[in-house]
């Protein structure tokens, strides 16, 4: 019995110890388990806290960048409001600028007209014998002509017969470029320049504007006999402060084309769309025969006026007789001397696209103040108060390279010349007058009054 006893004991001791054993495990397990549990739980708890810690940011950066669009686009809205705001100002002060010259301009019309007769082509016809000594008078040197002089003096009648016309002086481009330039360019920085051909009277505006016209803002900023200043305020040349250069940048004599493509010796800082260009133009015939005495830089086979001259046409070949002209060291080929005419003017009526004003050599003869104010006032200038206005009385053309000083012709001299109707063909044998009828632009002709001279039948 204590046998069996003492084996039940060991039996029950043992599965005990088995279910110790076996509960421990279970423990284990459980606590692994749970271990294991929490574990996942703590990854997946610190994944989600990354997740939300990743949309965190990306929320903060979105933000950030919306933020930064915005305040871009507002600093450009702010930036194109500025720009327009001051686009409108400088508009609106080019207006008031404009439009305090043009009163300037209209105090000074009236001023015009009260103390100096300005011959506008609006006589009525009475006393016409006395409309050039009138201006004779206002240039003070009536006591200066002989009596011979007076005798061969023209009637006014007898000018707008033959050379001048019934309607006044002709000054083209008024309405298309006065405005536009005085609209685009400060007073500061305006300048007239004159053009032409050779022998088209270039001299004579340039002096006429010169004595008579001033740009009222350059003379502010300058004075008025100091040397010219460029656009940034740089002294370049003598004497030309008040506006009034001797001619346009690209040389005066140069046809339009040039204007982009040279400039003379004191211009190469101008800037040229500062320049109103007041061209020159002459009847053809009569400038013809000035060619034929002084043909400057053109070439072709000629004599002197009446004396196979202009040559215009040869007969032996059926042709015309071609001209080539040298400017600024290259020479350009034109059909014949009537052609020179025909182009180098067309560059401007047909071509040009920049301010230009067209004077004819015959209203600077004769219309000398109106046509004078005329171009002043078109650039913003005004005519000169302080003493009357002032003519050219000797020849305008000075210094070597124009002729003989016996063929220069002064005022009254170019009165009486130049007053008086052309004689039949003006002197040109029958192949050269039937040559400029042809070959002559009707289109310039008829534009500037021109006509032809009457045949020797």
């Amino acid at each position: 019995n204590d046998g069996l006893l003492l084996s039940s004991s060991n039996n029950t001791n043992s599965n005990n110890s088995r279910s110790k054993r076996r509960k421990k495990k279970v423990v284990q397990e459980q606590t692994t388990e749970t271990s294991s549990l929490r574990s996942k739980k703590t990854k997946r708890r610190r994944g989600n806290n990354n997740a939300r810690s990743i949309v965190t940011n990306n929320n903060i950066i979105s933000r950030w960048r919306s933020v930064i669009i915005v305040s871009i686009i507002g600093f450009i809205i702010l930036l194109s409001s500025y720009v327009s705001f001051f686009r409108w100002l400088g508009k609106h002060n080019t207006t008031t600028t404009a439009n305090n010259n043009d009163n300037k301009l209209q105090l000074r019309r009236q001023e015009q007209e009260e103390k100096i007769d300005v011959v506008g082509g609006n006589n009525d016809g009475k006393e016409d014998e006395d409309e050039l000594f009138r201006q004779l008078k206002a240039a003070n040197i009536t006591e200066e002509i002989s009596e011979e002089q007076k005798k061969a003096l023209p009637s006014w009648n007898q000018i707008q017969d033959y050379v001048v016309g019934h309607s006044g002086p002709i000054v083209y481009g008024q309405e298309r470029w006065c405005e536009a330039f005085r609209s685009a360019i400060p007073g500061v920085k305006r300048n007239i320049g004159c053009s032409g051909m050779f022998n088209s009277g270039t001299n004579l505006v340039t002096q006429l504007l010169k004595e008579n016209c001033v740009i009222p803002e350059r003379v502010e900023e300058y004075g008025m006999d100091g040397p010219f200043h460029d656009p940034q305020g740089k002294p370049i040349g003598p004497g030309e402060a008040h506006g009034i250069r001797w001619q346009v940048p690209w040389g005066k004599h140069l046809p339009a084309r040039y204007r982009t493509l040279h400039a003379t010796k004191y211009a190469k800082a101008i800037w040229k769309e500062s320049v109103l260009a007041v061209v020159t133009i002459r009847h053809p015939y009569d400038w013809m025969k000035s060619m034929c005495k002084n043909h400057y830089t053109a070439d072709w086979p000629h004599g002197r006026s009446g004396n196979g001259c202009p040559h215009l046409y040869d007969t032996a070949i059926q042709k015309a007789i071609p001209v080539e002209v040298k400017y600024d060291g290259s020479k350009l080929p034109y059909t014949s001397l009537s052609d020179v005419w025909n182009s180098w003017y067309n560059e401007y009526v047909v071509n040009a696209t920049f301010p230009y004003l067209i004077v004819r050599f015959e209203d600077l003869q004769f219309y000398a103040p109106n046509v004078t104010t005329q171009i002043c006032e078109c650039a913003g200038g005004v005519m000169r108060t302080d003493r009357p206005f002032q003519y050219i009385l000797d020849s305008a053309k000075t210094g070597p390279g124009h002729g003989k000083k016996s063929e220069r012709t002064g005022m009254i001299d170019a009165w009486i010349k130049y007053g008086k109707p052309m004689p039949p063909q003006n002197e040109f044998n029958t192949v050269d007058y039937n040559a400029a009828m042809e070959q002559l632009d009707p289109n310039i002709m008829s534009i500037f009054g021109y006509k032809h001279p009457p045949s020797k039948v």
